[in-house]
């Protein structure tokens, strides 16, 4: 499948969390409701077309309460284990590209990112992104977030922020036009 023009050398896709509602849903209507499968078509097309496909996974995948990050692990391979059991035939979703944690950063002039259970003291996967570091030195953190803030204010905080505001209007152009790439090259949904 060939790339439209305008869009750049795609990567690896990142979903921050909250993909899935499992909070509204249950595994079976995520597995057989129609309204997903356009989704999960664009995402398997590009994970074909060799884009990592990385989804850190939220409050609304797995529980994100009491011990949380001592139970991630077991909580990750239930949550594909339940989608595989209700025959979810998308290969994008595995565990090695589901995490808790990402760092992107520089190493020896090269892209790199990391995945990251608080299980392990190290990244369990890292992913070759670009030879040419553009990114200095530095090291940037991703994460969901939702076990970093009160249970009680969570959706009060979050129902806030509108990334609308925090862009400039060349900003809001550049994602509109990639994820009208993305839908033209990918299917629409």
């Amino acid at each position: 499948m060939k790339f439209n023009n305008k869009l750049p050398l795609l990567r690896a896709l990142i979903i921050l969390g909250d993909l899935f509602d499992l909070n509204a849903t249950s595994y079976e209507d995520l597995c057989f409701n129609n309204q997903y499968f356009g989704i999960y078509s664009t995402l398997d097309k590009m994970k074909d077309n060799n884009i990592e496909i990385i989804l850190v996974l939220g409050n609304h995948e797995i529980s994100t309460s009491w011990f949380y990050n001592l139970q991630f692990s077991a909580h990750k391979k239930e949550f594909v284990r339940q989608f595989r059991s209700n025959s979810f035939k998308y290969n994008f979703l595995t565990e090695e590209n589901l995490c808790q944690y990402l760092i992107l950063t520089s190493y020896e002039n090269n892209i790199c990112l990391g995945l990251i259970d608080s299980k392990y003291q190290e990244p369990f996967r890292w992913i070759h992104l670009a030879n040419k570091a553009f990114i200095n030195k530095a090291c940037y953190f991703m994460t969901h977030g939702y076990q970093f803030e009160d249970k009680d204010t969570h959706h009060l905080i979050t129902g806030w922020w509108d990334l609308g505001k925090t862009l400039n209007d060349e900003g809001k152009k550049f994602f509109t036009s990639i994820w009208a790439d993305i839908k033209s090259a990918f299917g629409n949904f």
